[in-house]
């Protein structure tokens, strides 16, 4: 929860695979099991072995897909890692497995965002001291107050609390001020999008100079991109068309035509 405080928009569930799921659990699975063990998951993702390397790739299902959440694994950790519903097209699929098994799950409910908290308890644990402060327009005029930036992120339109012709939207958060700006929704698009804490999964795609498919949110589709720069600290990619309120502190995933996952990295900075 620091990060919001912060203006940065953390992803949870990328930190969790990333620190608990394939951190922690397989560390200790090795303590336990030494080099002779596999690790299955149910995420929604693909392993894909070609000319003798494996590739994370995006699942079958593309409306269930999680391999944006797992672009920050190690190619050390995704060589322990088995994704059996990688393949299956539909939830009911899987469902229909789980019955046949035996399992009592079967009907659970799908977790959603943050699977260990819900979204009251949430946004009560962000809010436990807010620090209320202005929101301006870009050429400084306050023009309404937040109720603390880590109730906010880029892109946000709803509870601003402000009356205006056109619909405003959250276009940066500057912490060191307390400050929100807002702005109509064309102001808030970007062409370049910087990373940090990257992870190279298939350097090959990155070093030609060819089209790429970039995500910065996990509800959002692919767009078109080159990458400009990157090494084990940054990752600079140039999309074809701006793409929308790319926020710090979220995931950009860059996937390669056939939807291998080519690198990740965590959002600092986009123009």
């Amino acid at each position: 929860c620091s990060s919001y405080p912060r203006g940065l928009t953390p992803n949870p569930c990328a930190d969790c695979n990333e620190k608990i799921k394939f951190g922690l659990l397989l560390n200790i699975a090795e303590e336990m099991l030494g080099n002779d063990f596999s690790l299955a998951t149910g995420h929604y993702a693909r392993m894909i072995v070609k000319n003798g390397r494996r590739y994370l790739a995006a699942a079958a299902n593309r409306t269930k897909d999680q391999s944006y959440f797992l672009s920050g694994i190690s190619g050390a950790q995704l060589s322990r890692i088995l994704f059996p519903l990688g393949d299956f097209t539909s939830k009911e699929e899987t469902r229909e497995l789980v019955r046949s098994s035996g399992l009592a799950v079967s009907e659970r409910p799908e977790s959603m965002e943050i699977c260990f908290a819900d979204e009251e308890g949430y946004r009560a644990m962000l809010s436990r001291r807010p620090q209320p402060g202005p929101i301006t327009d870009t050429s400084g005029k306050v023009i309404g107050e937040h109720r603390g930036i880590e109730g906010y992120t880029l892109g946000q339109r709803k509870r601003l609390g402000i009356a205006s012709r056109n619909p405003l939207y959250v276009i940066s958060i500057l912490p060191e001020t307390n400050t929100i700006i807002a702005a109509p929704r064309e102001d808030a698009f970007r062409h370049v999008v910087t990373a940090g804490a990257v992870n190279i999964l298939a350097p090959d795609f990155l070093n030609n100079d060819q089209i790429l498919y970039g995500k910065i949110r996990s509800q959002g589709d692919t767009a078109p991109c080159r990458v400009l720069s990157f090494d084990s600290e940054s990752l600079t990619v140039l999309f074809s068309e701006p793409v929308f309120a790319p926020a710090p502190g979220q995931r950009l995933a860059v996937y390669t035509e056939e939807n291998y996952v080519a690198a990740g990295g965590v959002i600092m900075a986009s123009s």
